[in-house]
């Protein structure tokens, strides 16, 4: 197990659980930040880190925001998101076409 993967992604998550406690409350800006700086930080943890690391720092931000703070409807809302984040760190480094990319993203 990499150390140095493992600790930067628990500290990206940990700013994402500090960014979402801030934004959860307001009421433009939640549906703002769910649906363009949710992706944006999973597809960053995504390209730091590998695939393992992502998909851990996924749970346990989920498992935060849903069972900590009781969000469930927004746990949903943003797993989502997050599957938007994860494909698109998945396509940024493959050099393919952005038509292929669209198509892949799409399904």
């Amino acid at each position: 197990m990499n150390t140095k993967k493992l600790t930067e992604a628990s500290i990206m998550s940990a700013l994402f659980i500090v960014c979402t406690i801030f934004a959860l409350p307001t009421g433009v800006f939640y549906s703002l930040y769910i649906d363009s700086v949710v992706p944006i930080f999973i597809a960053i943890i995504y390209l730091r880190c590998d695939t393992k690391y992502t998909i851990l720092a996924m749970i346990t931000c989920l498992a935060i925001v849903g069972l900590v703070m009781g969000k469930i409807g927004s746990a949903i809302w943003m797993s989502q998101s997050m599957m938007i984040g994860f494909m698109c760190g998945y396509m940024i480094p493959k050099k393919s076409k952005i038509l292929d990319d669209i198509l892949c993203l799409s399904i």
